[in-house]
């Protein structure tokens, strides 16, 4: 049924936003040596993922309310996955600014988006709004978990952590651009 594919597929999206938003501060040691910066410095990856976000929001927001929506939330799908497979394997400073940002876009695009399009299409039943802010804090919750878990496994590496949360933007990526935009 496409309504529940769509659904599952912002959902979906919204457990990724919530992994790769709750990676960064358990990643930042890591980080920060890649860099070859004090934690000091590398703590800027903060402002630039909320910079990312906030222009996304902004400026793409209303974009919502005359396009196709599943086009638009699959490129910030797109785009939040292949940054976080960049975040996985960046070590300057410059590459890490630049694909954090390129995570606060996406991130922006997938909040807007998923939540226009869950109302859209599940007109009238809030619970739906609420189960989609629920998968946020799930991602959100294990980030932390799969990058120890990366860490112990890899002898403190972050790569396959932050790789398998790109997985999860292929996942919603697949279900997002398999049904069409709701009206």
């Amino acid at each position: 049924n496409p309504t529940t594919r769509a659904s599952t597929g912002y959902y979906t999206a919204f457990v990724g936003f919530g992994l790769v938003t709750a990676a960064l501060g358990p990643s930042l040691d890591v980080l920060s040596d890649r860099a070859g910066v004090g934690l000091g410095t590398i703590a800027v990856l903060f402002t630039v993922n909320s910079v990312g976000y906030t222009l996304a929001a902004m400026v793409f927001g209303r974009r919502f309310d005359t396009r196709p929506g599943h086009p638009m939330l699959a490129g910030w799908i797109a785009l939040t996955g292949l940054a976080t497979v960049g975040l996985a394997l960046s070590g300057s400073l410059t590459m890490l600014i630049i694909t954090v940002f390129l995570i606060g876009v996406g991130g922006g695009g997938i909040d807007v988006g998923s939540n226009t399009l869950i109302v859209r299409t599940r007109r009238n039943s809030p619970q739906w709004l609420v189960g989609l802010h629920a998968m946020f804090g799930v991602g959100a919750s294990v980030a932390p978990l799969i990058l120890a878990l990366s860490r112990t496994s890899t002898h403190g590496g972050i790569e396959a952590g932050l790789l398998s949360m790109a997985a999860v933007f292929a996942l919603a990526l697949a279900f997002v651009v398999s049904t069409p935009s709701p009206p």
